[in-house]
């Protein structure tokens, strides 16, 4: 059974950074459909950079 995608291509999504004692958000453009668990590419709208993130829930991405 195929998870359904919970975040579309050129949809708005949040990036969140989290490590020890730091969260940092930043808004992104998703390049990619993704489920969760998916790793999917993600344009930072602040820096213009492309990052691979994983799809954590609806809208939101997480990068290691």
């Amino acid at each position: 059974v195929e998870q359904p995608d919970v975040i579309s291509r050129r949809q708005r999504v949040r990036i969140l950074l989290i490590q020890p004692g730091i969260r940092v958000e930043m808004p992104g453009e998703a390049l990619a459909s993704g489920h969760v668990g998916e790793s999917i590419r993600v344009r930072n709208l602040q820096s213009r950079r492309i990052v691979q993130a994983t799809v954590i829930r609806a809208g939101i991405v997480q990068v290691r």
